[in-house]
Formats: structure tokens, C-alpha cells, sequence
């Protein structure tokens, strides 16, 4: 796992991170294309994704609500911007207001590459990120949400090899 956060030129940070998971690109990048799939996987470990909607297509929107500590509901959403399967992503980012949640928008692009291993390489960037302490929870947001993918991954993996 490496994670880098850095600001760029435009006085906004820019964080990215990259992972390996135990699975072919393909399934890899299929957990990203359906709200079934990204239900069973989305948000820090004790948040589950309530409720939410995708359209995994260029132009297509995805909407997902996440119960907060608070009693609240953090709700996330954005627009695809290019789908390239089983490589890539391209989304908007951007949280519904919220308390001290940004209502920035922000970019992510999710690159797939398959590794000589037969294991997936994923590296996730993330633009536009307002300042360091937002970049900092992202960070934290994110490698919680893939230590649950990586979970998710590998009891799929055991459902379909038995």
C-alpha cells in the first residue's frame, strides 16, 4: 500500500494511493460497475452503504447514502466521466452539504493493471481536494473502503471457486 498527498500548482491537493488485490483486473474492476457490487464494499469499515443509485456509463451518474456516527447521512455522488474496461475510470466527487463536509468537486481516475502475479494492481488519484485535512480523511476514507473491497474480493473469490 503507498499513499502520497501533495499540493499542486492550483493551491489544491491532489492524494493518491495504490493497492494490490488478489484477483484478475476484470473482477476487479466489475466491483466498481454496479451499485449491487459497490454496496457490498463502499465506505470505511462500520459504514454501509443505505441506499443509491448508478448508471455506470460515460455520462451516467451515481448517487450513495451512508449513515454517519452523527445520526446523519453522508451523501456522495458524481457523474463518469470515461469508462475504459477493464482499465479505467474517470469520476466526478463531489458530497452533498453537510456539516464540515465539502461540497467541492473533485476528481478521481482508478487505473487497473494486472500483474505479472495474476494479481490487480489498482492505483487511485484524487484532484481538486480543497485542502490537507480533507485530503488526510479521504486518505483514511479510502484505505479503510479498500481494505473492505479487498475482503469483498477474496469472499467472491471463495463463493466461485466452491
Amino acid at each position: 500500500m503507498k499513499t502520497a498527498i501533495d499540493q499542486n500548482v492550483e493551491e489544491k491537493f491532489v492524494l493518491e494511493m495504490k493497492r494490490e488485490f488478489p484477483v484478475s483486473r476484470e473482477r476487479v474492476f466489475a466491483a466498481f460497475g454496479s451499485f449491487e457490487a459497490m454496496s457490498g464494499w463502499f465506505g470505511p469499515h462500520g459504514c454501509e452503504v443505505s441506499d443509491g443509485e448508478m448508471n455506470f456509463v460515460e455520462g451516467g451518474t451515481y448517487r450513495m447514502q451512508i449513515p454517519s456516527e452523527d445520526g446523519g447521512t453522508n451523501v456522495v455522488g458524481g457523474v463518469y466521466k470515461e469508462i475504459q474496461a477493464p482499465d479505467r475510470i474517470v469520476f466526478s466527487w463531489q458530497w452533498e452539504p453537510r456539516g464540515d463536509v465539502t461540497d467541492d468537486e473533485m476528481e478521481i481516475t482508478i487505473e487497473f493493471r494486472e500483474l505479472d502475479s495474476g494479481m490487480t494492481e489498482m492505483s487511485l488519484r484524487q484532484i481538486l481536494v480543497p485542502d490537507q485535512e480533507i485530503a488526510e480523511r479521504h486518505s483514511w476514507g479510502w484505505n479503510e473502503t479498500f481494505e473492505k473491497l479487498k475482503t469483498y474480493l477474496e469472499e467472491a473469490k471463495n463463493v466461485a471457486t466452491h
